[in-house]
């Protein structure tokens, strides 16, 4: 029966919604950015924040800065050509986990930031999360079945 009532609850949607990347989400980078930035609707929880990025010298982990909308996250430098693609995955102050990916292209190698307009037609939206990753959805279940199993584990008490 609680496994019922959990795979039936309504599902929450997170509160914090992505605004704004530098570099933009379709940018074309006439030169390599020193940092990353991400601007949220409303604050964000430094703890349980990560981002990563993925472009032609693989895949690497960024450690996030977090100052109450914005995080940021230094940029590899030997990082200087390419398309990249950066995955990011927030916790904002209501709790709520707000995860998506947005992409750039760098064309030339340099360590200064000149930006272009984005491509108009870019396949990826900045506000455009891509969905939940199946593990969170995953987690929630498992900590709610335990909590479920937990509940029905206490014995009824004796009104006398």
């Amino acid at each position: 029966m609680v496994l019922l009532q959990v795979v039936g609850a309504p599902v929450a949607t997170a509160h914090s919604e992505l605004e704004e990347t530098q570099p933009a989400d379709g940018a074309r980078l006439l030169k390599t950015p020193t940092e990353i930035e991400l601007i949220f609707a409303e604050p964000v929880r430094q703890e349980g924040s990560g981002i990563s990025a993925n472009g032609p010298q693989g895949d690497r982990v960024l450690t996030p800065k977090v100052s109450g909308q914005t995080v940021r996250a230094q940029w590899p430098k030997r990082w200087q050509g390419g398309k990249f693609s950066v995955t990011y995955r927030i916790v904002s102050e209501d709790g709520h986990v707000v995860a998506g990916k947005f992409a750039f292209r760098i064309d030339a190698k340099s360590t200064a930031q000149t930006i272009e307009e984005p491509a108009q037609d870019s396949s990826v939206s900045a506000k455009d999360s891509g969905g939940v990753p199946i593990w969170v959805w995953l987690a929630g279940f498992l900590v709610l079945a335990v909590a479920g199993y937990g509940i029905t584990q206490i014995p009824p008490t004796k009104d006398k």
